[in-house]
């Protein structure tokens, strides 16, 4: 619920809550991810890397997020403008390369080096809402839990 009203209110006016939001989606993939890992493999290594994370999954299951991911992102009207501007990265691998460690930089930014930080953490909602998506088909019984982050 915090990461939601965090996502609007930074949407809105209030552009520093970029960064808290930014963490917050960032710790929903990894736990998505990781929970994806135990239902379907029985356990998930230990790293904040989505890219790593994703890795793990079984093939099937990474294919069939990435082609969700392409639909979603291809008729979501939230995502209109950055399909327009190529301000974030178009497919699945090219989010998680840009935001594969976003987790661990944005959660202690004053330890970081601003510069060499990969960019934006906007397309993670879109990443979250398919691993969620998936978990939920897994496990239907589950989805009367209210999501962390905005609904597509």
């Amino acid at each position: 619920m915090g990461a939601t009203i965090l996502a609007r209110r930074a949407n809105l006016d209030w552009p520093i809550l970029h960064v808290p939001a930014g963490v917050l989606a960032g710790l929903a993939v990894e736990l998505y991810l990781k929970c994806l890992l135990l239902i379907q493999v029985g356990q998930f290594p230990a790293t904040h890397n989505f890219k790593v994370l994703f890795g793990q999954l079984p093939r099937v299951t990474r294919i069939r997020l990435e082609k969700k991911h392409d639909e979603i992102k291809a008729t979501h009207p939230d995502f209109a403008a950055a399909r327009e501007t190529s301000l974030d990265p178009n497919d699945l691998m090219s989010v998680l390369d840009a935001a594969q460690e976003s987790f661990t930089e944005l959660r202690y930014p004053y330890e970081q080096d601003i510069k060499a930080q990969k960019g934006s953490v906007f397309p993670l909602w879109l990443f979250l809402m398919c691993v969620r998506d998936r978990i939920l088909e897994l496990h239907p019984d589950w989805s009367d839990i209210p999501p962390t982050f905005p609904l597509h």
